[in-house]
């Protein structure tokens, strides 16, 4: 449950505070700030623009244009609101295309930018240009009156000046979003979680005056700390394990204190495992180990040290005080098994080359891990000279038959 309340805080916390701080500061600001304000979405989106061709972020490059363009169609028809029959086509765009599209390009892959499909995804961006272009040429009242019109006799499916149409895509992106965010717990999903919502309440009230601007320009932003977390992520986390990496390790060593402990753990035998099942198989074992030492107790922190390496340190530890736990993850470890499929069985996905921890027929194979804890003392007193000295111990459980633990 807190995995999946916890992406909702940032997006609330945002659009809370933009609806009771900022909105009514706006109103009474200075008139420098009144009409430089307008111009706040187009530089949250650039940055956002920016960050996503930096880090080749394709999707959220491609929504961040679409955001773009969707606003500058607001200021340029419904910037005052005119209620004309064009203003009514771009707001019917804004309130059904873009949360189609944020729900549409959720979905997708990351493919690249400069790349076939990133090209062939900013064509379908310039169809949906054209098509609204042509609306606005055209100006055809009856076809706007179709889509607008209420399709069920029931007023709860209309949310404000939203049609039931506009109500519906909005509905149905939110679940897709939502679902995907759920599914791939990742920043960028968070992220298009979070545009998503601050667009839909603009489009719900965007005739207040300033909140379609505001709103928008958040959920930009919040899309914006997407990017930056996912890059972060991308130094500092194992791509594979999804632990904290090496270069995580490095700058934690440097924060701690006089009294800690480390342990290094060593997956036995893998080179062999690999060699026997593949490196798919060996990948999957490698993600079912980080797994279990993530749950490591006593207060450890668990890294990707490298290869079939792990470290744990644990702050203001001393190694009498931590082996019992070190002892229960090796023995949680040595007791969960992983089932292969056979040859003859389907592969519906990487993911189901194996069932971890399943107690279908097939192959079962079980690994086993050595642990090799240290601690500082008089004669370690740097982390460097802790972890050769835990390097040193997992040398000696190596040496008394692996699958323990040694000090």
């Amino acid at each position: 449950m807190k995995k999946i309340a916890r992406p909702l805080l940032l997006p609330l916390i945002l659009l809370g505070s933009s609806y009771f701080f900022i909105l009514p500061y706006i109103g009474t600001a200075g008139g420098t700030f009144r009409k430089a304000f307008p111009y706040l979405p187009y530089i949250v989106f650039a940055i956002g623009i920016m960050l996503s061709f930096r880090f080749n972020v394709s999707r959220s490059f491609h929504i961040l244009i679409l955001m773009l363009l969707g606003y500058y169609g607001y200021t340029l028809f419904l910037q005052p609101a005119r209620g004309d029959i064009s203003s009514k086509i771009v707001f019917g765009a804004l309130s059904i295309l873009l949360p189609l599209n944020i729900a549409f390009f959720s979905v997708l892959k990351e493919r690249g930018i400069l790349t076939g499909h990133g090209i062939a995804r900013i064509m379908f961006i310039l169809l949906q240009v054209g098509f609204i272009f042509r609306l606005l040429t055209v100006q055809d009242a009856l076809l706007y009156s179709n889509i607008s019109r209420d399709f069920i006799s029931l007023p709860a499916l209309s949310i404000g000046p939203l049609s039931q149409a506009a109500t519906g895509a909005a509905l149905l992106s939110a679940i897709i979003v939502s679902l995907t965010m759920i599914a791939k717990r990742t920043p960028i999903e968070n992220g298009f979680f979070g545009l998503l919502l601050a667009l839909i309440l603009a489009c719900s009230f965007y005739s207040r005056e300033n909140f379609f601007t505001l709103f928008v320009a958040m959920g930009g932003l919040i899309l914006c700390l997407g990017i930056v977390q996912k890059s972060h992520d991308m130094a500092y986390r194992d791509e594979l394990t999804g632990l904290p990496g090496r270069r995580a390790l490095n700058e934690r060593l440097l924060m701690l204190g006089r009294d800690y402990a480390i342990a290094m753990l060593d997956i036995d035998h893998f080179k062999r495992f690999n060699d026997t099942y593949g490196h798919d198989i060996g990948d999957q074992v490698l993600k079912m180990v980080a797994s279990r030492i993530r749950l490591v107790t006593g207060g450890g922190k668990p890294y990707r040290y490298g290869g079939e390496e792990f470290t744990v340190i644990f702050p203001k530890k001393e190694v009498a005080s931590i082996l019992t736990h070190l002892e229960s993850l090796r023995v949680d470890i040595e007791g969960y098994s992983v089932a292969i499929r056979g040859k003859d069985r389907p592969k519906k996905s990487e993911k189901g080359k194996i069932q971890r921890g399943s107690k279908k027929t097939g192959h079962r194979v079980s690994v086993t891990i050595s642990i090799g804890v240290a601690e500082r003392s008089d004669e370690t007193g740097t982390p460097e000279a802790v972890i050769k000295s835990a390097d040193e111990a997992l040398y000696r459980a190596k040496k008394k038959g692996r699958n323990c633990v040694s000090k």
